[in-house]
C-alpha cells in the first residue's frame, strides 16, 4: 500500500569522494533524514550554487554518523549543516544522495554495496 505523506521524509546515505593524503581517493560515508521539498520551492530556488545550498538546507532535517578528527560524534546543528555543505567534496555528496532518492535508486546502489 502507497501512503501518501503530505511532507515526505526518508533517511539517505551521502557518499563523499574526496582526494587523501596518499594521493588516493578516499571514500566516507554519512546519512541525512531528507524532506521533500515542494515544486514551487524547488523551481523557485532555481539551479544556482546558491538555490542548491539553500534546496539542501530546506530539504536536509538531520544529519547522522559525522564525527570530528577525534572520532566524537558532532550532533547535528545548523552550524554543522553549513559546515558540511560548504565542503565541496560532501556538498556534492549531498546532492548525489538527493538526486538519487528522488530517482529510486535504491540506498544499497547509492552507496556502491
Amino acid at each position: 500500500m502507497f501512503v501518501l505523506q503530505s511532507e515526505p521524509r526518508w533517511t539517505w546515505p551521502v557518499v563523499v569522494k574526496h582526494p587523501g593524503a596518499d594521493g588516493a581517493l578516499a571514500e566516507h560515508r554519512f546519512s541525512a533524514v531528507w524532506r521533500l521539498v515542494p515544486k514551487e520551492d524547488r523551481e523557485r530556488l532555481g539551479l544556482t550554487e546558491d538555490g542548491t545550498d539553500q534546496l539542501l538546507r530546506q530539504s536536509i532535517v538531520q544529519v547522522n554518523d559525522v564525527v570530528d578528527e577525534n572520532k566524537q560524534p558532532i550532533p547535528h546543528s545548523a552550524e554543522l549543516l553549513g559546515a558540511l555543505i560548504r565542503n565541496p567534496w560532501v556538498r556534492r555528496g549531498l546532492i548525489d544522495a538527493y538526486a538519487n532518492a528522488l530517482a529510486g535508486m535504491p540506498p544499497a546502489a547509492a552507496v556502491g554495496n
